[in-house]
């Protein structure tokens, strides 16, 4: 055998090979059994206000890096020119949602992450929120967030910062409510 037809046959049973482990997974993320990530392994707000995003994924010319930080940052309210992403080291709380392991390929990260990385900026929000409304004894439905700010009913303000290590220590919440599309901006 040539080395030609090695590769039209290697290739070809490669394909199929590929073909065979797309179809056997589950179509996105929604359809995998539902899992509560901790806000704090994605998450970190830093005193001088820049938000720590890390990627579960390597950046390898596909706009994971931005991508994945944008969709979490948009569910959180965040201020993005003080959003800074970073890649995550290897770890079981980094695995793919989907697939089960710490890995990217064949243009599922957005696809397999999007749902997971929009709960962690919606579960951090909540978080914040909680913190304020407690420190301002306020039900927190009467809050608003914008720009890495939590907004109080009476003009009370605080800053994503200031309330980060309040946040951190209130419990992860299992369901929260994510935006609908149309507010995202």
């Amino acid at each position: 055998m040539n080395r030609r037809t090695f590769f039209r046959i290697s290739a070809a049973a490669t394909g199929g090979f590929l073909i065979a482990m797309y179809f056997d997974l589950p179509m996105s993320a929604q359809e995998a059994a539902p899992k509560i990530y901790p806000p704090d392994a994605f998450v970190h707000i830093k005193p001088n206000g820049e938000i720590v995003i890390m990627v579960n994924r390597v950046e390898v010319g596909q706009g994971t890096s931005t991508a994945l930080p944008m969709i979490l940052a948009e569910e959180l309210d965040a201020d993005w020119s003080k959003v800074i992403a970073e890649i995550a080291p290897a770890a079981d709380v980094y695995k793919d949602p989907v697939v089960g392991m710490q890995m990217l390929g064949g243009s599922i990260s957005i696809a397999n992450s999007y749902q997971q990385y929009r709960e962690l900026g919606a579960r951090t929000r909540a978080m914040l929120i909680a913190a304020a409304a407690e420190r301002w004894h306020v039900a927190p439905k009467q809050f608003r967030t914008a720009n890495s700010i939590v907004y109080g009913p009476a003009n009370q303000k605080a800053s994503y910062p200031e309330l980060a290590e309040d946040a951190a220590r209130r419990p992860i919440l299992e369901k929260v409510q994510l935006k609908d599309p149309t507010e995202f901006r």
